[in-house]
Formats: structure tokens, sequence, C-alpha cells
């Protein structure tokens, strides 16, 4: 193998990271409806069934800046976390994070602290 060839990645949506191929394989097959977007936030966040029960799950991207987060995604989290207390169901997290978005400062704290605090 050359190291060119040992350097190519698949493309996003064939990563076997990709938030749509995590969540599918958790969830039961045809069940995942996004809730947020899939998008450069680095988190999506979806409905679904878990062996028939309904769920909400949310998932980091870590084929976006190794799955750092930023204020865009904890929203998504927080957007998550809204849905099933809504719903009255389960919440599920899938993280795979680099940690924060540095480069955004602070701004991502408070959606996280609203997270954590629901």
């Amino acid at each position: 193998m050359t190291a060119t060839a040992a350097a190519t990645k698949p493309p996003r949506e064939e990563d076997p990271r990709h938030p749509l191929h995590r969540l599918g394989a958790l969830l039961d097959d045809g069940s995942v409806q996004p809730i947020t977007a899939l998008d450069d936030s680095g988190v999506l966040a979806v409905t679904g069934t878990v062996s028939g029960a309904p769920v909400v799950a949310f998932c980091s991207d870590p084929t976006i800046m190794g799955g750092a987060m930023g204020e865009v995604g904890c929203k998504a989290v927080v957007a998550a976390y809204a849905e099933a207390m809504r719903q009255q169901v389960p919440i599920i997290g899938l993280w795979h994070s680099g940690g924060a978005r540095l480069a955004e400062g602070c701004s991502h704290c408070t959606p996280s602290a609203r997270s954590s605090t629901r």
C-alpha cells in the first residue's frame, strides 16, 4: 500500500463514524427521523425506536473537526433533551468528541450547561 492510499479517507457519507451510520446501527431499521440538520455543527439529533420502543438520540460527529463541540452542536444536544422530555421517552447520547471548539471561545458553554442541567 502506498502512502497516498493509506492517507486517503473515505467520503464523509461513507465513513463508519458518520452519525447516520452510528445511529442507524443502534436504532431500528427505518426508524431514524432527524430533528436537527445534518450540517457542520458536529452533532445530529434524531428520533427513532430501539426494539420498537420510542427514543430520542444524538450523536457527535468525529468526521467534523474531530467531533469537537461548539455552540450549534450544543444546541442540537439541548434540542434532543427537550424533545425527549416533550415525548417523555429515554434519550441516548453517542459521543466521539475531541472536546470543545476553542476557536469559538466560551459561547458554547451556555448550551452545554443547559444540556447538563435538564
